[in-house]
């Protein structure tokens, strides 16, 4: 059919991609032989590359790789807050996450993304299916997938933002400790006008 992708750009983003389960050296091979048309890319200490599993060895920035995917799977074993998935969603593509850390907090599943429990291969590899098969087919439900992944990446993850919600947050707390425990310098300055 004509206007589909090739091929279904699946990235996963690891110093050490040994630690996501599933990872995609394995899972990638897997999905290509159940006939599934996608390019696995991992960004990470480098690994036994084949025609659908690409190795680009750890990278400082990764905006153009993270823009070209359609799909991030960042299964990882531990993740404080999510960043790789946050990056993700700006970037346009969609994550799947496992249920650690950060990771459910920064993905709402089905809204923005998907997270399924570390280690469950079976689940990722049925949320792989569906949406390779709604990018396929230009689906409605991946086109709002990704349009909620943009909003909430804007919106929720905006640095400015965050930085003056933190700002206010350890303020109110530094109001609440009695004069004696105040540094000299409070009240702080950085709940300010950003210039």
């Amino acid at each position: 059919q004509r206007g589909q992708p090739e091929r279904v750009r699946l990235i996963q983003i690891a110093r050490e991609w040994k630690t996501m389960d599933p990872d995609l050296a394995v899972l990638g091979p897997e999905l290509v032989s159940q006939g599934l048309p996608i390019e696995a890319h991992i960004v990470g200490k480098s690994g036994p590359s084949s025609e659908h599993v690409r190795f680009h060895g750890v990278q400082r920035d990764v905006t153009q790789i993270l823009g070209e995917a359609d799909i991030l799977l960042h299964m990882a074993r531990m993740e404080p807050f999510g960043m790789p998935a946050i990056e993700a969603m700006a970037s346009g593509a969609i994550p799947i996450v496992s249920n650690v850390g950060g990771l459910p907090w920064s993905v709402l599943d089905g809204v923005t993304g998907y997270v399924a429990d570390f280690g469950d291969r079976r689940a990722v590899s049925r949320i792989v299916s569906e949406l390779v098969g709604q990018i396929r087919e230009k689906h409605s439900s991946f086109s709002r997938l990704r349009e909620n992944a943009l909003d909430r990446a804007k919106k929720e993850f905006n640095i400015l933002e965050n930085a003056r919600r933190v700002g206010h947050y350890l303020e109110s707390k530094a109001a609440q400790l009695s004069r004696k425990h105040r540094s000299e310098a409070y009240p702080f300055s950085f709940v300010g006008p950003v210039l």
